[in-house]
């Protein structure tokens, strides 16, 4: 009986690797767009990604948990366990690059304020004095 159980644990575990590694999959596609086109619909895809990080820590803390209980794991688990740390890897790199990428755009924009802060600045020096507040000099012409 103990054994149809831990079977039945073992194809739950797996099933769960497999969605987990699923949703990874889906997270890796939408980082590859956002590597390609940064300016695109970038709040949508935000939710998506918000969306399927929470499903996957919901089922990664399903699999610590029945991996934690069952002592031997099965070599089809433990292939898919090799496959979600490729993918986790594969993830981590594809973030760190997404945020390079940002924090590049970020300070561009940040330049571009400054130059334009700037430049207003300039040209305001060039606006004609108001009538009230010509002085003697300016009043004679």
């Amino acid at each position: 009986m103990s054994y149809l159980t831990d079977t039945t644990q073992a194809a739950t575990s797996e099933a769960l690797l497999i969605k987990s590694n699923r949703i990874y999959r889906e997270i890796e596609i939408i980082y590859q767009q956002l590597t390609g086109n940064l300016v695109g619909n970038v709040e949508l895809a935000t939710d998506t990604l918000n969306t399927l990080f929470k499903n996957a820590l919901t089922i990664d803390d399903l699999i610590s948990e029945r991996l934690g209980q069952n002592e031997a794991v099965t070599d089809s688990a433990k292939k898919l366990l090799r496959q979600r740390e490729e993918l986790l890897t594969s993830l981590h790199q594809n973030n760190r690059h997404l945020a390079q990428k940002a924090e590049n755009i970020k300070s561009l924009l940040r330049h571009e304020i400054t130059t334009l802060a700037t430049n207003q600045n300039a040209l305001r020096s060039y606006k004609p004095v108001d009538t009230e507040r010509k002085g003697i000099v300016r009043h004679a012409f």
